[in-house]
């Protein structure tokens, strides 16, 4: 089995002080919930990327969170919040660019360059023009909007005479740096901690992305440092990096809903790998990556509970790995399909991938084992008129002709945006081992039909 891999960062909603959310929440009530195509922005430049046309000077436009140029806008809090937020640095942006001055223009670049500064959360939207055209040169204005990144988290709830209460602070966007940061105190049934978390996705305007976690709680500790080159863009031709990991804490074992123990487990990982592609080729992207893993788990029992026959074995994995990913260069802008008043990117192609991993004793693994991680997805449709999201994914373990940690599932997705009704349909099964050990069947569990229909006003 793989190693956990860190917190992905999704792109959070735009989501500015408290008042001015409620504000947007009234005036989403009352929009019409239709998606809406945008300019083609690969369009506008593949003319100009025919002509021979190099990029010029780049001018920046880093606009703060509310234009409050407009009457809409243009109140107290809004003005306050402007004042109080530090608008994002230009090194930031500039980082994040796939181009320079000098260099030819190509419209999937600039097209992708824009994906990648809407996809952090610090951004809330962002665009490339066209300012002028001199002399086989064009000079470029990339303009961007802000969002509200500091979040404070208060959360206390009490039930079954436990109290649980969290307190914490996140800032999606340090002084404008692109860097995050996040302090929380909590505690829950079991166990209080501290937690720190750091992230970077562009070090020192480089594409290393780095990813700093701690936890110390009053049962052990957690500790994580990945850095990392990913294949950032769909041209990108070589990513490599580390993941390293180790955590120790208490879990409470139960009999009919009453805690009858406890156990001890003792985690240490690595993941390495190095990866190449050979960029964007006829509309796909193919990756390859070869890395190692090593993942080791260790039970036992603390020194003040009795012994128990019910803790898990322990699990040494170490293996090499080989994968492939195929993904295919289809995205299309558009606004209000997921979120309101936003530019949102959505992925309308397929993509695939597959992950082998060997664990022989013979290289230091406790057993033998064949790892499988797969997983695809395909869309059909517009987001204009219907669009229909299928994907599917398994992983586990094959020892001794028998699946360990299987996991498989399905979920599908079905929107549309024409007409009153905007139908999503969210569809999961995952296969878990059946209980009883050594037996070769399997079951299926967490069964979630959801089916949410919106009407327009």
């Amino acid at each position: 089995m793989t190693p956990p891999t860190p917190r992905h960062r999704a792109r959070r909603p735009a989501r500015p002080p408290l008042l001015p959310t409620l504000t947007l929440l009234l005036v989403g009530v009352f929009a019409t919930p239709q998606a809406q195509a945008t300019e083609d922005t690969r369009a506008r430049f593949a003319k100009l990327e025919a002509q021979g046309i190099a990029v010029g000077q780049i001018t920046l436009s880093i606009n703060n969170i509310f234009d409050t140029s407009k009457p809409g806008e243009n109140k107290r809090l809004y003005r306050f919040a402007n004042r109080i937020h530090v608008t994002t640095r230009p090194s930031a942006i500039r980082s994040q660019l796939l181009f320079e001055p000098g260099d030819p223009i190509v419209a999937q670049n600039i097209e992708e360059s824009e994906r990648l500064l809407r996809s952090n959360p610090f951004i809330f939207d962002a665009s490339i023009q066209v300012l002028r055209i001199e002399d086989g040169r064009a000079d470029l204005l990339v303009e961007t909007r802000d969002n509200w990144t500091l979040f404070p988290e208060l959360a206390l709830s009490r039930s079954g005479g436990e109290t649980r209460w969290t307190l914490g602070l996140e800032e999606d966007n340090i002084l404008g740096t692109g860097s995050a940061v996040t302090v929380s105190r909590r505690r829950d049934d079991d166990r209080s901690s501290t937690n720190f978390a750091f992230s970077d996705r562009n070090v020192g305007r480089s594409w290393i992305a780095l990813d700093l976690r701690y936890r110390d709680s009053d049962d052990g500790e957690a500790r994580r440092f990945r850095v990392a080159q990913p294949f950032y863009s769909l041209q990108s031709r070589v990513s490599a990096g580390f993941d390293v990991f180790t955590e120790d804490r208490e879990e409470p074992l139960f009999s009919r809903g009453s805690e009858v123990g406890r156990f001890r487990q003792d985690q240490r990982g690595l993941n390495a790998w190095w990866g190449v592609s050979n960029g964007l080729v006829d509309g796909w992207t193919t990756r390859y990556r070869f890395g190692v893993v090593v993942n080791d788990n260790q039970f036992d029992v603390p020194e003040e509970e009795p012994p128990t026959p019910l803790i898990p074995a322990d699990r040494d994995l170490r293996y090499p790995f080989v994968s492939v990913e195929r993904v295919e260069d289809r995205f299309e802008k558009v606004q209000n399909f997921n979120q309101i008043m936003q530019t949102e990117d959505l992925f309308l192609g397929r993509s695939y991938s597959l992950s082998l991993g060997y664990a022989g004793t013979s290289i230091g693994a406790d057993r033998s084992a064949f790892i499988v991680n797969a997983a695809g997805t395909t869309n059909y449709g517009n987001p204009s008129e219907a669009l229909l999201t299928l994907s599917g994914r398994l992983s586990g373990r094959l020892e001794s002709g028998t699946v360990r940690n299987g996991r498989g599932g399905h979920p599908a997705r079905a929107a549309g945006s024409r007409g009153r009704l905007e139908p999503a349909l969210r569809l999961k099964r995952d296969l878990q081992p059946a209980v009883d050990v050594g037996a070769a069947f399997e079951r299926f569990r967490n069964v979630e039909v959801e089916h949410r229909v919106v009407v327009a006003a």
